[in-house]
């Protein structure tokens, strides 16, 4: 089974089970409550009281010792007596909290049901339907339920169960509600029946694993068992072979010993026979007759004992032989056992991470069910009546407030209201001091829901109340309408996050993307202000991130990003650094009511809509016709015009701006559809249809750039950056994804702090959990470039997505770059993903996929899913990663040299940066897992190249190594950059910088090399290269270059100067100086400059018409202030002496860099400074300058 699995496919895969299990839940339960209470009022037994306070006192005294022994005795667990007897004080036993095994379990010990025949064991014969035997069958039933695999429940297996439950039910005389309803019950999880079946389900997976674990335990055993069975064979065989070898000897040794007995027992007698010859003659022919009797008889024996050793050998050697074939066949047995307990455990492991999945997953749906719930009860609050009817009168909330506020009009309100709403007449002496009776205004609330507001508010604008009516319409959402809208929307929110989880893939890859949806797993992202990002950035994201890296920043709370002065707010952020899941967290947060709930800053609709999604609508007439479309729910409760009534407190979200059709146009709102011109409408606050409104915009840098263009002019416009992690968050989730793994922990947190690339991709969620993917596959890799990060990254993403339906699991990286199948894969991908990045094509169909012809079917890759809308018009499929298709993209064209056909296309230069990394991977060819992968798709290219294709070759080839000679040309000037092993930067090196940033911060590791003996840079920061400050910290990065010899500012130097950037850049030149100097001096009345120099010390020349305050970072790095002639900063020098004094502990002084200086100076520090101001002085200069003091 692939693990590609998600909550509604494990749905549809074990349905027949869940709606057995529903019929458990409900009817077959209800049926066994039925008995235990005998609500069937049955004489021959007496039942338990159904009444929780009476069922707990019963169970609580006439039972107590029973349940005790039944606890002792193990029939009873933990769990099941606090269900019986519960410790929370309530003294309230619930039966409905009961499972049928604990209802069968109080029918036996607790009711007079008598007991059946043969046992409560037993099962009853066809012809018993007692209420006995019924709870039997249907305790067995539960049981046949809950201990069956729920995937082996076929449609005839669940008719006949279904059946089998009909009949218990109706045997035991219960009257169910309509059960052909329940048997087609929709398999909604936010149906309660249906999410007790999904716990059902959990238990079912969770006990079926133990037992397979159980029964994997005992296989082992047997395993173990048998093998040293095996060995004490082996022992034995080894024992009779020994036996055999002595045998053997010892009848060698009776042969010698049998022949010498005979020779010598021969020899002796011949020689007595020589002696006695004459007399024994006779005697010695008898004695040759007995010798040779004896003879004949030993030599028989010895033949015999030859025969029978022989026997014995032979005996031996076939029993040796078979037990020898015997150990070979429990051998293989073993090894095949091993093997199949090897491959179940491989599976156990897999359904360990998959149940852990679905635990987790049901558990987090069974949360947002009961917070569903609660919104829900919430609006059962708001009474109803005919939908036309009610939707315009008055919510309870406006009914309350005029009650409170109305004071000595009450009695001129009720003769205004009554024609109307049959409220009774009412006459001077109803009314006490002019207020009502507590009857009246009870009776006035309970008309709440039949009084229309506008005649409420008519009512209220004749009295000249006009005050209460603003009140009303600025701080309540006025009519039963809107109030039911309202909380329409917040369910709409809960239950979009419910199904979401229902198709999360139950995957254990799914661990990066937990941040991206699951408010459990929601990691705070930084969102910066306008201030640190008022700049216009690409729409390149490796660009966009190398320099958000040195941006000085607080990053906005979320319950901030829309103050109640703002009217749109320009959120915008790179591929994949959170956007969408901040999106969704902003509105899940609202519709909880955790933020934006406040009088100075309510929201009481938020409307979220995706360019995605409105590309795909029918044909838009206004803004109306979008809010009908997109929600058309809440829209039968409101209309346009009632909106208009709260603008002030409606937010619209608008995500995905770089998607809609016709944003980069050259005029896009000349140049867009109709669906884009309608979104345009509902950004804009001042449009006439819904004006006042607050709106979030949200998009990658270049779209949000010309919304905000679009609108600064005529409306209030914030700008805030998504910037993803901070260094903090990084190594948070570095922790949590590697938990106990110190070693590739600690790998993986030097490799990000090593390379400045990583760095700054670490900070985008999804790059993070492919960074440590990547460690947790290999420790090993090294990672120079993001093009590597994004090879590697692409490798692991379908190694974890596709080991469930491909043999891959155990192969290498190295081995999946090589793979066929995974080569053709990745081309399908990299094709469809060209097809549509550079038509800005963001969605797509199933036919464009299989169009394809790819091995398997796009969306097991991980990388395709299917638009999720409730409002689809036509299945549309979208990549999940944008942050992978523009590297895709540039794959592809790499492979098919294809640039020229997309040479006017903006999306081309977002591709330059991937280019320009592929070729110098291929060019450099040490990244071997990349070689191979990339040859193995320039075989798959050349196989689905067609003839025209191959002709065509030459000449595209042609063109794209101009587009390559072009786009690289700034980087034949780095060998100039090169002097004397120093690094120098200069008004010269314009150009080189420019291609730098363009390539997205790329060299070769052989350009990389011309730098390996370069010790030190040298940097003259001129005016026209201000804004390079970032690229050539990057340069100076990627080269390895951590000191710097000379740093010059030479343009007018502000206090604005002074930021993150500029002290990178000092940190590198003041390092190891502890005792340096800084000279003050003015360079006229223009301009400010900083000479930072190592050999020739560290000056700062402001202009003298100027005001410029050094901030005390900057002073921090000096040890001496010397004040030059020409300085005559006056709040300068009294700043810098306040600052020496505070730090004289840390050895800070002032000098002058003459007398005549000293006399000018010293009288302005005397008059400014109180107590021993002296102490600002260099020891040396207190005796030397006495005369002035």
């Amino acid at each position: 089974m692939s693990t590609y699995k998600s909550i509604n496919q494990v749905i549809q895969e074990v349905q027949h089970w869940l709606r057995l299990a529903v019929f458990e839940h409900e009817p077959l339960k209800e049926s066994v409550l039925y008995v235990l209470h005998n609500k069937g009022k049955d004489s021959s037994y007496i039942g338990l009281p159904s009444n929780p306070t009476d069922l707990y006192n019963e169970l609580s005294t006439k039972h107590r010792r029973k349940i005790a022994d039944l606890v002792k005795k193990g029939v009873l667990n933990k769990d099941q007596h606090e269900l019986l007897l519960p410790t929370d004080g309530s003294n309230k036993t619930f039966s409905d909290k009961f499972d049928i095994t604990l209802i069968v379990l109080a029918i036996r010990s607790f009711t007079t049901l008598p007991s059946p025949k043969g046992g409560w064991s037993m099962t009853p014969t066809p012809t018993d339907i007692t209420p006995t035997a019924n709870t039997i069958r249907a305790r067995d039933w539960r049981n046949f339920l809950n201990h069956t695999n729920p995937e082996k429940v076929d449609l005839a297996l669940f008719n006949q169960k279904w059946n089998e439950g009909v009949q218990i039910v109706q045997q035991i005389g219960y009257a169910p509600p309509d059960l052909n309803t329940l048997r087609t019950i929709s398999l909604d999880p936010k149906h309660d029946l249906v999410l007790k079946s999904l716990h059902s389900l959990i238990n079912n997976v969770v006990l079926s694993q133990q037992k397979n674990q159980s029964d994997i335990t005992a296989l082992q055993k047997e395993v173990s068992d048998h093998a040293a069975a095996n060995n004490l064979m082996k022992s034995e065989i080894n024992k009779n072979v020994a036996d055999v070898e002595m045998l053997n000897k010892r009848f060698e040794d009776q042969k010698e010993d049998i022949a010498k007995c005979l020779e010598e027992q021969s020899t002796k007698r011949l020689e007595d026979q020589v002696k006695i010859t004459k007399r024994l003659e006779l005697e010695s022919t008898k004695r040759l007759e007995d010798q040779k009797e004896i003879t004949k008889r030993l030599e028989e024996e010895s033949t015999k004992r030859l025969e029978d050793q022989k026997e014995i050998t032979k005996r031996l050697e076939e029993e040796s032989t078979k037990r020898l074939e015997d150990q070979k066949e429990i051998t293989k047995r073993l090894e095949d056992q091993a093997e199949l307990a090897t491959s179940d455990n491989q599976k156990l492991q897999l359904l360990d991470d998959r149940t852990e999945l679905l635990v987790d997953q049901i558990q987090t749906i069974t949360r947002k069910v009961d917070l569903l719930n609660d919104l829900k009860n919430e609006e059962q609050k708001i009474q109803s009546n005919d939908l036309s009817d009610f939707k315009r009168n008055c919510c309870k909330e406006v009914l309350t407030y005029v009650t409170e506020n109305i004071g000595e009009n009450w009695f001129q309100l009720l003769t205004l209201l009554p024609k109307r709403h049959g409220l009774p007449f009412v006459t001077p002496q109803d009314t006490n001091d002019n207020s009502p009776s507590q009857q009246l205004m009870d009776y006035f609330k309970s008309l709440a829901f039949q009084i229309k507001w506008q005649d409420l508010k008519n009512a209220l604008e004749a009295l000249d109340l006009g005050k209460m009516v603003d009140y009303i319409e600025q701080n309540t959402l006025i009519t039963q309408g809107l109030q039911l809208a309202s909380n329409k929307l917040r369910q709409r929110y809960v239950d979009d996050l419910i199904h979401w989880f229902l198709d999360q893939p139950l995957s254990t890859t799914n661990v990066g993307n937990k941040s991206l949806s699951r408010e459990e797993a929601y990691i705070d992202l930084a969102v910066i202000s306008s201030a640190s990002v008022d700049r216009e950035w690409s729409n390149s994201d490796r660009q966009t991130l190398m320099e958000q890296r040195y941006l000085e920043f607080e990053s906005i709370e979320m319950q901030d990003i829309v103050k109640d002065t703002d009217q749109l707010v320009v959120v915008r952020g790179v591929a994949g650094v959170g956007k969408s899941s901040y999106i969704q967290m902003l509105a899940l947060k609202w519709a909880k009511r955790e933020i934006m709930n406040t009088l100075s800053n309510k929201i009481d609709f938020l409307f979220t809509f995706t360019c995605r999604e409105i590309n795909t609508l029918p044909d838009l007439s206004g803004i109306e016709d979008l809010l009908q479309k997109t929600y058309p729910k809440i829209f039968k409760y409101v209309t346009l015009s009632d909106l208009q009534m709260l603008t002030n407190r409606i937010l619209i979200v608008v995500d995905g701006l770089d998607e809609l059709s016709g944003m980069y146009q050259e005029n896009p709102t000349n140049q867009m559809s109709n669906n884009a011109q309608v979104t345009m409408q509902i950004i804009d606050t001042k449009n006439i249809d819904l004006k006042g409104h607050k709106t979030i915009a949200c998009g990658r840098p270049n779209a949000c750039e010309k919304v905000q263009k679009a609108f600064s002019k005529t409306q209030h416009t914030k700008r805030v950056e998504v910037c993803g992690f901070r260094n903090a968050m990084i190594k948070t989730y570095v922790q949590s994804f590697f938990k106990n793994d110190t070693e590739r922990l600690e790998k993986v947190l030097e490799v990000i702090k090593r390379s400045g690339n990583l760095q700054a991709m670490a900070s985008v969620p999804i790059f993070l959990w492919v960074i440590c993917s990547i460690y947790a596959e290999d420790c090993d890799i090294e990672i120079h470039s993001v093009t590597e990060l994004y090879v590697y990254g692409l490798l692991v993403f379908l190694k974890n997505h596709l080991k469930g339906c491909m043999d891959i699991k155990n192969k290498t990286l190295q081995d999946i770059a090589n793979s066929p199948t995974i080569g053709e894969i990745v081309y399908s991908l990299a094709k469809l993903s060209t097809k549509t990045y550079m038509k800005h094509q963001v969605i797509f169909t199933q036919d464009d996929m299989e169009s394809l012809n790819c091995t398997i079917q796009m969306q097991q890759t991980g990388f395709i899913t299917k638009l999720s809308t409730g409002n689809i018009y036509k299945e549309w499929y979208q990549f999940k990663h944008l942050s992978f298709q523009e590297f895709l993209s540039a794959l592809y064209l790499c492979l098919s040299k294809g640039n020229t056909v997309f040479n006017q296309k903006r999306e081309l230069s977002s591709c330059k940066q991937s280019i320009i990394g592929i070729h110098y991977l291929s060019t450099d060819g040490q990244n071997t897992v990349f070689n191979d992968l990339y040859k193995n798709l320039q075989e798959i290219h050349k196989r689905n190249s067609s003839f025209i294709d191959t002709l065509k070759a030459p000449l595209i080839s042609l063109s794209y190594k101009s587009y390559l000679k072009d786009t690289l040309k700034w980087s034949k000037n780095l060998s100039q950059l090169i002097e004397d092993n120093y690094f120098y930067i200069g008004l010269t090196n314009r150009d080189f910088l420019n291609g730098f940033r363009e390539s997205g911060f790329s060299l070769s590791k052989n350009q990389i090399k011309k730098f390996r003996y370069v010790s030190s840079a040298m940097i003259m920061m001129s005016h026209n290269l201000r804004h390079h400050q970032e690229t050539i910290l990057q340069l100076l990065d990627l080269l390895n270059i951590t000191k710097i010899d000379s740093y010059i500012v030479d343009y007018n130097a502000t206090e604005e100067m002074f930021t993150t950037t500029f002290y990178k850049f000092v940190n590198m030149i003041m390092k190891d100086i502890p005792d340096a100097e800084l000279q003050l001096d003015s360079t006229g009345p223009t301009l400010s400059h900083i000479y930072l120099k190592r050999t020739h010390g560290y000056t700062i020349r402001l202009s003298s018409h100027g005001r410029i305050s050094l901030p005390v970072q900057f002073l921090d790095y000096f040890k001496i202030f010397v004040f030059c002639e020409s300085f005559g900063d006056e709040e300068c020098i009294i700043s810098i002496a306040k600052y020496v004094l505070k730090n004289k502990h840390r050895g800070k002084s002032i000098s002058f860099d003459n007398d005549e200086v000293a006399s000018s100076f010293i009288p302005i520090l005397k008059n400014n400074l109180t107590g021993d101001w002296t102490e600002c002085l260099r020891d040396d200069l207190i005796e030397k300058y006495q005369r002035f003091l």
